[in-house]
């Protein structure tokens, strides 16, 4: 009987190993992988320890992805500190309880509040964009934390085009800034919503998902039943304008953008951890987020960004409205 040829997977042509025992180069990917050999695309499939071509980039962007969560969580906090400190200082021409936060924009101060909503602008705008850099990607994933940037933009549109009142002090109707209230809690609760899916489709954060989502459908009904009651000078609640709004934004809008922040931020010293633990870039593999460059709506909203901040400071310096420079 004539010998049979060898078995092309007992050969271990790759690794010098003359036995048949090692992964050679006609080994499966299973025997390969049990082997602690890398796969390669020679080998019929990816290299299990790469995630990407950038993955070894990932724990560099870490410390901006850190400070990128404390402008989630800070956001929200030093915005409502700043308008409280604001109505008690002029409680003897504010009301808390019927008037807006964008109320304390008219007056001799309200340049101050004027700079609340640039910061927490942009500071909005820094926080999704942290969410789309470590959240998993998904298919339009990016919507999600699109909207919330765009709630950022809307936000240092009502700094551009404040309240104002006349001289006898009576507030003048809100014309443009209109467009950027509207804009912020529109956009903001739309976006918890659709930023929900994509956080259901991440183990790292769907414990989160359904109170993300549940945050965005309230506020999407709370925005619509104040506008229908309460907004309107002749709604029946139209006396507790300003209490509407603000339990609109302390108890439903905020509470998840800081819970979403704090996990941003625990996940990225886990990550930390977990890489300095491993003393190399092997702990990349374990992080789900887009290892791609900067997406383009990003560049293109970071621009639209740069010029309402400009706009911003050419009217707080010429047309008026800084410190001494009020005007009605």
């Amino acid at each position: 009987m004539a010998d049979l040829p060898p078995y092309p997977d007992s050969k271990g042509d790759d690794t010098g190993d003359d036995t048949g025992v090692g992964p050679g180069r006609g080994s499966t990917a299973r025997e390969r992988l049990l082997a602690g050999t890398p796969m390669t695309e020679e080998s019929g499939s990816m290299d299990v320890p790469q995630m990407g071509e950038g993955a070894a980039h990932v724990p560099q962007r870490r410390p901006v992805i850190t400070a990128l969560a404390a402008a989630g969580i800070i956001g929200p906090i030093l915005f409502t500190v700043a308008f409280v400190v604001q109505g008690l200082f002029r409680l003897d021409e504010y009301n808390p309880v019927a008037e807006t936060v964008s109320a304390l924009e008219a007056g001799s101060g309200g340049w101050v509040q004027q700079v609340n909503f640039v910061v927490f602008g942009l500071l909005t705008i820094a926080f999704a964009v942290g969410l789309q850099l470590e959240v998993r990607p998904a298919r339009l994933g990016w919507v999600g934390p699109a909207m919330l940037v765009l709630s950022g933009l809307a936000l240092l549109w009502a700094a551009v085009f404040p309240i104002r009142e006349d001289a006898s002090g009576v507030t003048l109707p809100p014309g443009l800034h209109l467009v950027g209230g509207f804009t912020y809690f529109s956009s903001a609760a739309v976006g918890l919503i659709v930023l929900s899916r994509r956080l259901a489709r991440d183990p790292k954060w769907r414990g989160l998902a359904g109170y993300t989502l549940a945050a965005g459908v309230t506020a999407v009904v709370g925005f619509v039943a104040i506008n229908v009651l309460v907004r309107p000078d002749a709604a029946p609640l139209h006396a507790w304008y300003g209490l509407a709004q603000r339990v609109l934004l302390l108890a439903v809008l905020f509470p998840p953008t800081i819970v979403l922040a704090l996990r941003l931020l625990r996940l990225t010293r886990a990550g930390d951890a977990l890489h300095d633990s491993k003393g190399d870039d092997t702990a990349v593999g374990l992080d789900h987020g887009s290892t791609t460059g900067t997406p383009r709506w990003v560049k293109v909203f970071g621009i639209i960004v740069i010029v309402l901040v400009l706009l911003f400071a050419i009217k707080m310096l010429t047309v008026g409205g800084g410190p001494g420079m009020h005007t009605p």
